[in-house]
Parts: C-alpha cells; structure tokens; sequence
C-alpha cells in the first residue's frame, strides 16, 4: 500500500510538474508575442509620424514658396517704384495700391482647394507694421502687425505663431526688397483646416494614429484624429514619439491611449489546485493549443503590419521621387534664370548680382572694382557672311578665350549678343585695369578659324571703376558702357575709360536725340540748295540738297552733330526719305524752266537694306517727276572700302535706272582706289580741305592735280568743294576741273531764294556770280 500511495503521489507530483511546465511554456510564448507586437506597433507609428512630417514639411514650403514668389511679384514691384518716384495716392499710387490689392485677392483664390482656401488672408504690412494692403478688406490701414523684426532678419520666407484673438495661429511670410532695400512683408495666414488636410490626407476619423501640432511653447496649433476638428490633445494622454517640422517652428507629436497588454498569472492557490485535485493532462493540453491559437492570431496581425509598413514605405519613396524631381526642375529653372544657354556663362541678371556683391566686399575692405563692357568689333560680318550658326561657334570659342584671362575670384557674363561683361576685383590703380584691359585685347588678336575661314575679330572696351565712376553696379555698368561707346567711335578695337565729360555727353546726346526724333512733325527741318557752277561759262548746272535743322529748344544744330546721331539711332532712314521728297519735288519745278541736276547725300546706313533704299528713290522720282538722269547720290569712301556684293548689286541698279552716282569728298577717306574700277562712278568730288589750300600749300595743289588728272584718266567728272576765291578757280581750270561749288559763288539758299536766283540768271552772264545769303 505504502509503495502503490507513494507511486500515485510521484504519479500526481509528475502530472503537476508537467503542468506547471506547461504553463510555464504557455505565460513566455504569450509574453514574446506581446512584445512583438508592441514594437511592430510603435515602428509603424514612428514610420507614420515620419511620412506625415515629411508631408506637412511639404505643405510649409509651398506656403514659403507662394510668399516668395509674392514678394518678387511685379504689382509690389510697381507700387514701390511708384512710391520711389514720389507718387502720390492722387496721382499714381492708389492705383498701385489697388492692382496690389487684386494680385493679393488673386493669389488666395488661386490656392483654394475645392471649397476651402489655403489661406484664410493675404496682407502686405509695411517696415513699421502698418498694413498696406489686404485680401480680405479694401481699406486696410487699420491693421497692423507690431513684430516684424523676426521675418525681416531672416531675410527669407518664414513660418511663424502669431497670436489671434481665437487662439495660436500659423501664418507664412516673407521680406519685401526693392533695389536691394526693405520695402516691407507680406503675410499669409494659414487656415487650420488645411493643416489638417495636409496632416491627414484620408478620413481623419480612419486614422490609426491621433497626432498634434505643437508650438514652441507646446501649444497645441492643430489636432488628432477622431471627430475633434482642433485643440489640444487630453493631458491625460502622452506623446509616443515627436519630432520636428523642417522649415518651421513646429512639432508634430504623436498620442496614444494607454495599452493595458494581456497579462498572466501564475497564482500559488492555482498550483495548489493542480496537485490537490490532479487536474487531468488534458486540460494542460487544452490550454496549450489555445495559446497556440492566440499565438497564430499574433503572428497574422504582425504580418499585416509589416504589408502596411511595405506600403508606406513604398509611398514614401514616390513622395521622395516627387519631390527630388520637382528640385531638380527648381534647380533648372534657376540656372536658365541666370546663365546664358550658349556660352553657359552667367547672363545679366546674374552679373548684376555678382557685381553687387563685389562692390559690398570692395566697400568693406577699401579695394576697388573693374566693371569692364566690352563689344565685339565686326561681329556682324561672320553673321551675315556664314550664319547665325558660325556667329554662335564664334561667341563660344570668344567666351573661352575671355575666360583665360580672369581668375576665380573674378566674373565673365554675356550680356547678349556679342556684348560682355568682366568684373574684376582686388584692382589697385587705374594701370593695374590697363593691363587687363590689353590681356583681353591681346586674347582675341589671334585669328578664328570658323568653317575653315580665318577671321580676325578685335573688340571694344569700356571700362568703369569702383568708386571712382559709380558705387552701385547699375551706375557702373551705364559708366562703362558710355566708354564702350567713345572707344567704337574713336576706331573700334581699343579701351577707353569713363570720364565725367562722357556722362555730359551722353547726357547731351540723349537730348538730342530727343529732340530730333520730333523734328519733322513740329516743322524744325528744312532743306537748303548751294549751286554748282560751270568754271568755264559760270553757269548754273545744278544744286546740292543740303539738311538743316532750327529747333525751337537747341537752337540751329549743326549737321555735324545730329546726323551721326541720326545714323546710330536709326533715324536716318526717315531723314533721308525726307530730303529726297523736298530736294525731287523742288528739283522737278525748277527742271521745267531749264535743266538742273540735283545732288543729295546718301549715308552709309541706307545700304544695309538696299532693296528699301531703291524702291524708296523709285517712289519719289516717280511722285515728283523728276528725271532719273537729274539726280545724282552723293556717298562716302567708308561704304565703299567695305562694300558686300548687296552694295555693288544695289548701285548698278541704280545706274541702271540713270541715276548719277558720286563719290563725295574724296581723299580724305580710305583712298582704296580699286572701288573707282569696281562700282559705276560718275563724278569725283574733291574735298574742300584740299582745294582751300592749293595757293599756298604745294602739296595740296599737288594732291588737286594729281585727282584731277586720275578722274580724266577714268572718264569721271571733278567737282571742286569749298571755292572761296578767284585764285582757287584761275588754278582749277588749270587742272582742268570744270566744276565747282563753294562762297564765292553762292552760300546755302532755300529753296525758295534758289528759285529767285536761278530767274535773275541769263543766257549772258558776269565772269563771277556771288550771291548773298
């Protein structure tokens, strides 16, 4: 019996140890699952606050973006403009004011997404917190803005708390410049509900997770999940993770209730019970294969975490993509906003910039600045010559060769075209810029090798010092180009520096310029004749149309003067179509009394486009009805030296018509006689500087002789400029130059003192003919 009881006792102490061991085995696995669970649910919730972090980082820098973009937008441009320009609110400003209202209202409307808008309003507040302009009232004065300090020092779009009489609220703004200086800011106030949408872009009341916007004082600024629209989260509840917003100075933190895990007990009453009443194993078992299933039940719901943990991931790596794509797209658009595509030099907007920038550390360090314009010289001529493709070979390889001469520190731009800019830093001395000045010479002397054709393209340069010649870089680039314009007319392929006097002139030539632009319609322009005299008989053969200009502002202006200007400005096109309708309609009634010819300047400009020059002459021979065979164009040595096929076709043309053609004071241009074989000339006009001179100079009576003998030799007419006296004649029919014009036959007459001269004048006439003015 003892030895059966003692077997039944081990038999029930080896069924309560294995059931003990079974339970044992139970409580761990159910405590390892919990555990795993929990960390799955805390990664999927740090994950979930990172992927909404990054969202609402998103949503902050468009809202900075939108205010950046305002504050460089061309209505508050205007209005400060106008403000610098002394407007008032009568004459100009409001008006401003009004389109700057509308471009505000514009703006909020524009960023509304279905029924709710970005922005609750929109308000532009000046440097003392005083509000200009508003979206949301047209009468905005009455607001203000008291701390404007934190957005003004931070010089860029800025995310910040302010404090409504509702409670904390987000607003996002930036500072106001015009020319460098703060103008003002203008704020966008942030409608909460948006911040939602942004932190939670499904149904709030599905969301997982509740979270809250916090301020840097822990002020809740925008709410969870649930049905709560905001405020801040229960004090009951505290925050699992937080982190910070990027751009902003904001947290979003993350909430969750209280989790009370499945816990189990062992209790020693329980123990007691399994060897007291010798529970049977099968309830162990049965045990056992519950907690399996409640493991199994675990395991599922990890793995569902872990396939939305797969698709968050993968979400957020196409928010990733987006947005290195749209910085990507940012970074091109800024790089085509201030570098040239040809040359990939930095264009004007950036020189301006860095040119500026040069000037601040000049000013702080006491250096000086070189602002050097430069111009290639002939450029035109590779265009036309072989095309805009061998014109763009040609900026590029010139840009290459330019850049061999700055250094790293200093600034190479291409302004346009075939003009440059080269900003140099650290110069001493106005020696120290000459030397640069002949670097860049000396770098584009050798010759460019384009299509297998060789060309030698030299530049201009006009250069402008730091703080000699303008302490802003706007001032110091107008300087410099004034110098570029002295270097091309004083020969092209030099360097010239600004002076004081260029700035008078220029100053004086856009008066000018002014002024003659309306010279014809306020009838200040008028057309004055000199006869051409016959040596032999003293007769009349014909007049020179010669323009002059009385203005009622300047005064009579010299021709010298204004028609260089005309040339460069283009307005010589209308002056010249001008004269020809006065000097044909003129010639033509006095033709109808005797044969007369007719003599009128041609500038060299009117042969860029020949086709219109011809048709222009064609037209107004045919209104007048002037004969072809009375007019004879007078042109320059320059534009013959240097003339294109264009030119040579356009003057056969026009002695094709029978139209005469001269070459007006000769010698005293290039001299190329080739152009005498090559064009079909009637005439040579002898310059005035040589015939005043021939009684007492030899070696200009020499010159007279040697032109005169040289036209014969070719068949042309000489026509002597200039004749003042009897001996000037009694040595011209010596040479044997039978016409002339000049004082001592006649001065410059209207047209109208002409008509009466060429009455009073007989078959019979005097040895001389002097006439008055």
């Amino acid at each position: 019996m003892q030895a059966r009881a003692l077997g039944n006792n081990l038999a029930i102490l080896a069924m309560g140890g294995l059931l003990v061991g079974y339970l044992l085995l139970l409580i761990g696995v159910g405590a390892l699952g919990q555990a795993q669970l929990r960390n799955a649910a805390e990664r999927e919730a740090h994950f979930d606050l990172e992927k909404r972090e990054a969202v609402l980082s998103y949503f902050f820098a468009e809202r900075r973006d939108d205010m950046a973009m305002l504050a460089e937008d061309r209505a508050l441009e205007t209005y400060f403009a106008n403000q610098a320009l002394g407007m008032s609110m009568a004459y100009g400003l409001r008006a401003s004011l009004l389109s700057l209202r509308e471009r505000l209202v514009r703006l909020k409307q524009l960023k509304r997404v279905g029924d709710i808008d970005v922005y609750r309003r929109i308000t532009l507040f000046r440097g003392d917190g005083q509000a200009l302009a508003d979206s949301l009232s047209e009468e905005a004065s009455s607001m203000r803005w008291d701390n404007l300090a934190e957005i003004l020092t931070a010089d860029r779009p800025v995310i910040l708390i302010g404090q409504d009489p509702g409670g904390p609220q987000l607003h996002a703004a930036a500072p106001v410049r015009y020319k460098g200086q703060l103008q003002g800011v203008v704020i966008g106030t942030i409608d909460s509900q948006r911040v939602l949408d942004a932190l939670y872009p499904e149904q709030r009341d599905q969301a997982a997770q509740e979270y809250a916007l916090l301020g840097p004082s822990g002020v809740a600024m925008a709410l969870a999940t649930g049905n709560r629209a905001h405020g801040p989260p229960p004090t009951a509840r505290t925050a699992i993770f937080m982190t910070a917003v990027s751009g902003t100075p904001l947290r979003l933190a993350a909430y969750a209730e209280p989790r009370s895990g499945q816990r189990y007990f062992t209790s020693p009453w329980f123990l007691a019970a399994l060897f007291l009443l010798a529970i049977p194993v099968s309830f162990g078992v049965w045990r056992l294969l519950r907690m399996n299933s409640q493991n199994l039940v675990l395991q599922a719901l990890t793995e569902a975490a872990q396939r939305q943990r797969d698709a968050l991931s993968e979400r957020n790596v196409l928010l990733q993509a987006e947005v290195a794509k749209r910085l990507e797209y940012e970074q091109l658009l800024a790089r085509q906003a201030n570098f040239d595509p040809l040359t990939d030099l930095p264009n004007r907007n950036l020189a301006l910039d860095r040119l500026t920038q040069a000037i601040k550390r000049a000013r702080r360090e006491q250096l000086r600045v070189l602002a050097m314009f430069l111009d290639l010289d002939h450029f035109k001529l590779v265009n036309d010559s072989l095309g805009h493709g061998a014109g763009d070979v040609l900026l590029r390889e010139a840009a290459a060769r330019l850049g061999t001469v700055t250094r790293d520190s200093d600034t190479l731009a291409r302004l346009g075209g075939d003009e440059f800019l080269l900003v140099f830093t650290e110069i001493h001395n106005a020696g120290n810029a000459e030397l640069l000045a002949t670097e860049v010479l000396n770098a584009l002397r050798p010759p460019f090798h384009i299509r297998n054709q060789e060309f030698f393209i030299g530049a201009s340069i006009g250069m402008a010092l730091y703080p000699d010649d303008g302490d802003t870089a706007e001032a110091l680039l107008k300087n410099a180009d004034i110098a570029l314009y002295r270097a091309k007319h004083e020969g092209r392929n030099r360097f010239h520096f600004f002076t004081t006097a260029m700035d008078t002139d220029a100053r004086e030539r856009l008066a000018l310029d002014s002024h003659l632009r309306h010279a014809i319609e306020r009838d200040e322009l008028h057309v004055v004749y000199q006869p051409l005299v016959d040596l032999q008989s003293r007769h009349i053969i014909g007049v020179e149309a010669l323009l002059r200009w009385q203005s009622a502002a300047l005064g009579n202006v010299s021709p010298v003067h204004f028609i260089p200007l005309a040339e460069d400005t283009g307005i010589i096109h209308e002056l010249t179509a001008w004269v020809l309708q006065q000097a044909c309609t003129a010639a033509a009634q006095w033709n109808r009394q005797r044969p007369l010819r007719l003599a009128v300047n041609i500038s060299a400009k009117e042969f860029v486009h020949p086709e219109k020059l011809l048709a222009t002459v064609e037209r107004l021979l045919t209104a007048s009805g002037l004969a072809p065979a009375q007019l004879e164009l007078e042109l320059t040595e320059s534009l013959l030296v240097q003339a294109t096929p264009a030119v040579g076709t356009a003057l056969a043309q026009l002695h094709d018509m029978g139209i005469r053609l001269s070459v007006d004071d000769f010698g005293t241009g290039y001299s190329a006689l080739s152009y005498l074989q090559r064009f079909p000339f009637d005439t040579l006009k002898i310059d005035r500087s040589f015939v005043q001179g021939v009684e007492d100079n030899p070696a200009s009576a020499a010159l007279v002789r040697a032109i005169a003998k040289m036209a014969e030799a070719l068949g042309l007419e000489t026509v002597a400029e200039g004749v003042e006296t009897e001996d000037q004649v009694r040595f011209l029919g010596e040479v044997q130059c039978p016409l002339a014009q000049g004082y001592l036959f006649s001065r410059p007459l209207t047209a109208a003192a002409m008509q009466q001269l060429l009455e009073r004048e007989r078959p019979a006439v005097r040895p001389r003919l002097l006439v008055g003015n």
